[in-house]
C-alpha cells in the first residue's frame, strides 16, 4: 500500500540538503565577490582624491595594477560560481528525473492523467538555479554593507541609499503579489491544453476517421485561449514592474548624484565620494533589480518546485527493503479498499481472500464491478484506501520491486508498449534473456509470426504496439509475460482480441503455466476460460459476491453456464 502523503519527508527537501556544502561554497563566493566590488569606488575615490589634485602618475599606475588584479580575480571567481550553479542545477535535475517520472508513472496508474508534465518542467528549476534572480539571493545580504559604507561616507546619503532599497523591495514584494497568481493560473490552463492536444496526437485514427478534428481543435484552441488570457496579465504586469524598475533606479542614480553634488558643494564629502556612492548605490540595488527582473521565471520555478515536492511526497520511490525469497504465490487481500481520486464511491470494497499457491481463479462479474482495478491491486501500484495485500504473508509494501517483478506476469486489457524491439519488448528491456524471450515466444504461438516481421525479432514496436495486429500484440504480451517462468500471473480479459487459434495458444499457455506451480489470477467476461480455473470469484460493485471452488461456484451462477462447461470439457478431451 502506497505511503499517506503526510507520512513521508518532503522529498525535494531531502534533495537539497545533498548541495547543502555547494550552497556554502557559493555563500563564500559571493562574499569575496562583493568585497572585490569595492575595487572599482575606492579606485574612483582614490583617483579624484589624490591622484588629479596631486598628479603622482606613480600612484595611478600602482592603482590601476591592484585595480586590474582585483577586477580579473572578479571575472574567475564569478565564472567559477555561475559554473557550479550550472553543475548543480544539472545533478539536481539527474537526481530528481526518475525519480518524478516513477510518481508520474504511480500517479497515472491512479487515475491523475498527468502525463510526464512534471519532468519537463523541471527545466524551469535547472534554469532558474543558474540565473541571474538566483545568484541574487547570495548578494543580497551584501546590500547592508554597501549601505553601511554609504552611510560613512555622510549620514543623509546612507539615509537615502535605505529609502531607495526599501524603495525597491516594495516594488518587488508588490510584483510578486500580482504575477504569482496569474502565473500558477496560467501554468494550469497550459497543462489542460498541453494533455489534450497530446491526446489528440495519440488518438490520430479515431479523429481523422469519424472527423473530430474540426471539433477538437476548436475545444484545444478554446483551452489555448483560456491560458494565454490568464497568462497574459502576468506578462503585461511583469513588464510593467520592470519599466518602473528601471525608472526609480535611474531616478534613485540622480538623486544620489545631486545629493552629493551638494554635500560636495558644500564641503561635506570629496568629488570622488560622489562617484563612489553613485557605484555602490548602484551595486546595493542591482540584486533587488535582479529579482525584479527575473521573478517570473522565479516564481514559476517555485510552482513547479512545489508541485514536483508534493508529487514526490505522495509517491515516493520505494527505499531498499530486506531482500525477500521468491515468491511461491499464496496471495492473501485483507479488508481491500480502493478509492479512485476524486471518486466518492470505492471501487473496490473490504476484498478478504485467500488464494493458495499454484491455483488458478477466475475473476467474473458484469462491466464496473471492479475485475480490472482488482488485477491490478495485485499488482501493487494503486494506493489502498485500507487494507493490505500479501504475496507469502508479506505485504507488498515489504517486497523490493526489483525482487517481486521478475516472479511477476501481467497482460492488461489493451497491451501497452514501450518503444523498442520485440525482444527488449518480451525481455522486459533485461539484457541477455535472447535464450527465454525465444522460449517464451515459441510457448505463446508468435516465434514463426515474429521470424516473418521484417527485422524479426529486431523489428521496432511503438508505444501502441505498431506494426502489429491487435491479436498478434497481444499474443506477445502473453509471450512478455510468461517469460522466465513467473511465480504469479495476472491476465485482465487475455482473450479479448484473440481469434479461434488464438484461444487455443491461451488456453495451452495456462495448462503449461499451471504445470509450473504458478499461481493465475484471471478477469474474464465469459466461461470460455472457466475450464482452466481451480476457483471462481464474482464481483458485484466491488463486494465479493461469491468465492470458492469452481464447480460450487457453477452450480450457484445460471445452470446453462455449467452445461457449456462440460460441454467444452468434453470436446476437449476428445481433441
Amino acid at each position: 500500500m502506497m505511503p499517506k502523503p503526510d507520512s513521508v519527508a518532503p522529498a525535494l527537501r531531502s534533495e537539497l540538503k545533498q548541495f547543502s556544502a555547494v550552497a556554502v561554497k557559493v555563500l563564500l563566493f559571493s562574499m569575496v565577490l562583493n568585497l572585490l566590488v569595492l575595487t572599482v569606488p575606492i579606485y574612483m575615490m582614490q583617483v579624484y582624491d589624490r591622484v588629479i589634485p596631486t598628479r603622482h602618475l606613480e600612484t595611478l599606475l600602482f592603482l590601476s595594477l591592484i585595480a586590474v588584479g582585483a577586477v580579473a580575480l572578479y571575472i574567475l571567481l564569478d565564472t567559477v560560481r555561475t559554473h557550479v550553479l550550472i553543475k548543480v542545477g544539472h545533478q539536481l535535475m539527474l537526481a530528481l528525473r526518475s525519480k518524478v517520472l516513477f510518481a508520474c508513472v504511480q500517479s497515472t496508474a491512479a487515475g491523475h492523467n498527468i502525463g510526464k508534465q512534471p519532468v519537463d518542467e523541471l527545466e524551469s528549476v535547472r534554469l532558474c538555479l543558474s540565473g541571474a534572480a538566483f545568484c541574487a539571493l547570495f548578494d543580497l545580504p551584501w546590500l547592508v554593507l554597501f549601505i553601511g559604507i554609504v552611510w560613512i561616507v555622510h549620514p543623509v546619503l546612507g539615509v537615502f541609499a535605505l529609502s531607495a532599497v526599501i524603495v525597491m523591495a516594495g516594488i518587488t514584494a508588490i510584483s510578486s503579489v500580482v504575477v504569482r497568481n496569474n502565473i500558477v493560473a496560467g501554468r494550469s490552463a497550459d497543462a489542460q491544453s498541453d494533455r489534450f492536444g497530446s491526446a489528440i496526437v495519440e488518438s490520430a485514427s479515431t479523429v481523422m476517421s469519424m472527423a473530430l478534428w474540426p471539433r477538437a481543435q476548436d475545444f484545444w484552441k478554446n483551452l489555448q485561449t483560456k491560458g494565454l488570457k490568464q497568462k497574459l496579465p502576468a506578462e503585461l504586469d511583469s513588464a510593467t514592474f520592470k519599466a518602473l524598475t528601471k525608472g526609480s533606479r535611474t531616478l534613485i542614480q540622480i538623486g544620489a548624484l545631486g545629493i552629493g553634488a551638494f554635500l560636495a558643494s558644500s564641503q561635506e564629502i570629496t568629488p570622488g565620494a560622489i562617484i563612489a556612492v553613485s557605484i555602490l548605490l548602484n551595486r546595493a540595488l542591482a540584486p533587488v533589480d535582479a529579482l525584479v527582473s527575473g521573478w517570473r521565471q522565479f516564481a514559476n520555478a517555485f510552482q513547479v518546485s512545489k508541485q514536483v515536492n508534493n508529487l514526490l511526497r505522495t509517491y515516493p520511490v520505494p527505499t531498499d527493503k530486506v531482500n525477500l525469497p521468491a515468491p511461491r504465490g499464496e496471495i492473501h487481500f485483507e479488508q481491500v479498499t480502493y478509492l479512485p481520486a476524486g471518486r466518492k464511491k470505492a471501487t473496490l470494497s473490504g476484498i478478504s481472500i485467500r488464494i493458495s499457491a499454484g491455483k488458478t481463479v477466475a475473476v467474473v462479474g458484469a462491466s464496473g464491478s471492479g475485475k480490472t482495478t482488482f488485477c491490478k491491486t495485485l499488482l501493487g501500484y494503486l494506493p489502498l484506501r485500507s487494507g493490505n495485500v500479501r504475496i507469502d504473508g508479506a505485504s507488498l509494501s515489504d517486497w523490493n520491486l526489483k525482487d517481486l517483478a521478475p516472479h511477476v506476469g501481467y497482460v492488461s486489457q489493451h497491451s501497452e508498449y514501450l518503444p523498442g524491439t520485440v525482444e527488449q519488448n518480451i525481455a522486459r528491456f533485461t539484457p541477455d534473456r535472447s535464450l527465454e524471450v525465444i522460449e517464451a515466444a515459441k510457448l505463446a504461438g508468435v516465434h514463426e509470426l515474429i521470424l516473418a516481421l521484417p527485422q524479426g525479432y529486431q523489428t521496432v514496436l511503438d508505444k501502441n504496439g505498431a506494426p502489429l495486429s491487435g491479436g498478434q500484440q497481444q499474443r506477445i504480451a502473453l509471450a512478455r509475460a510468461i517469460i522466465g517462468k513467473p511465480r504469479i500471473l495476472v491476465l485482465d480479459e487475455p482473450n479479448a482480441n484473440l481469434d479461434a487459434d488464438g484461444m487455443i495458444v491461451l488456453s495451452d499457455i495456462l495448462a503449461t503455466v499451471k504445470s509450473w506451480g504458478t499461481t493465475i489470477v484471471m478477469a474474464v467476461h465469459n466461461t470460455a476460460l472457466f475450464a482452466h480455473a481451480d476457483q471462481i470469484l464474482v464481483l458485484e460493485h466491488g463486494c465479493v459476491a461469491a468465492f470458492g471452488p469452481r464447480e460450487d461456484i457453477l452450480q450457484r451462477m445460471r445452470p446453462d453456464r455449467s452445461k457449456a462447461l462440460h460441454a467444452r470439457e468434453g470436446l476437449n478431451a476428445q481433441r
